[in-house]
């Protein structure tokens, strides 16, 4: 039994791969386990099979030299401000798309058994709009929640900046704007051409009168997927079963890491089951972050029974 400690899946785990290519024969097995997902609700124990990958960029907007006096140059000079706030807002079309030509090319259909797996989950869509506390209207339109969270691709924007910030008013016109920005991607997407894409798509929609520029920052990487008739994702089942007392679900994962691809990547033929034990509503990447006691006592039983059944 081999334990590797990933902490830099945060930050996109910048030296896994290099650990991996390292120490590749040191790190041969028979099955991989990866236990950074999460039940898809209580009482729902969970094995998943995929997730999302991830492209991030920081996006800047240049306008004039310096900040304008917006009564002296408002009406002659473009602000950057707008100026980015329009390319973001193409980006999304009004059915909640997202609007870069190509964006969508591999992405496949969900299966027949797929879309039997994700029907079973009721609790998911009751459970984001408690954790959010706002209701759950994004994505595409006249797509399930399940299959929007999980098998479709994203645009979001994580954070806008520029101008005046301060108490009090201040009128001008800022000399730059930049906003910071990301896309999750589902199997079949490569995400240096996605990178590409974007970063054509936000020269050709920049307004004239500023200069755009593209940054994409390191830390992202593919999606995952596995196939799931394979002994280990039965045994996987069976254990959960006989400690949660209910047949498990199998789901796609909506986050993004990528320890998964890189070992099927190193180890085309070794299986790599996740399977996890924390909850939605848990506080993920929030203050006082938890973990249910049930879950967890339930999940150390899981395991030990997982591992005498690969055995």
């Amino acid at each position: 039994v081999k334990f590797i400690i990933e902490g830099e899946e945060e930050v996109g785990s910048p030296n896994f791969e290099a650990i991996v290519k390292e120490n590749r024969d040191r790190l041969t097995s028979t099955f991989t386990v990866i236990s950074d997902t999460s039940m898809v609700g209580k009482g729902l124990p969970t094995v998943a099979y995929a997730t999302r990958g991830l492209v991030y960029f920081e996006v800047s907007a240049e306008g004039p030299k310096t900040d304008l006096h917006s009564g002296s140059f408002g009406g002659a000079v473009v602000n950057p401000l707008l100026a980015l706030a329009k390319v973001l807002s193409g980006m999304v079309d009004e059915r909640g798309r997202v609007a870069i030509p190509g964006f969508y090319s591999g992405v496949a259909a969900l299966t027949a058994k797929e879309k039997r797996w994700f029907s079973m989950v009721k609790s998911l869509g009751g459970e984001i709009e408690q954790v959010a506390g706002v209701p759950a209207l994004g994505g595409e339109k006249g797509l399930g929640l399940v299959e929007r969270v999980w098998a479709r691709p994203t645009f979001e924007v994580h954070g806008l900046s520029g101008g005046f910030q301060g108490p009090g008013s201040k009128t001008i016109i800022p000399q730059n704007a930049m906003a910071k920005v990301s896309m999750r991607l589902v199997p079949g997407q490569d995400p240096a051409r996605v990178a590409k894409m974007f970063t054509d798509h936000v020269r050709r929609s920049a307004p004239k009168g500023v200069r755009v520029s593209v940054q994409e920052i390191p830390g992202g990487g593919p999606a995952f997927i596995e196939d799931v008739e394979q002994p280990a994702f039965r045994c996987a089942g069976e254990a959960l079963k006989a400690a949660f007392g209910v047949e498990p679900v199998f789901a796609r994962c909506g986050g993004s890491i990528f320890a998964p691809e890189i070992f099927k990547r190193y180890y085309p033929k070794t299986p790599v089951v996740l399977m996890g034990f924390g909850l939605p509503g848990e506080n993920a990447h929030a203050p006082n972050e938890w973990l249910d006691l049930d879950n967890f006592q339930k999940g150390i039983i899981t395991c030990a029974d997982y591992y005498g059944r690969l055995a």
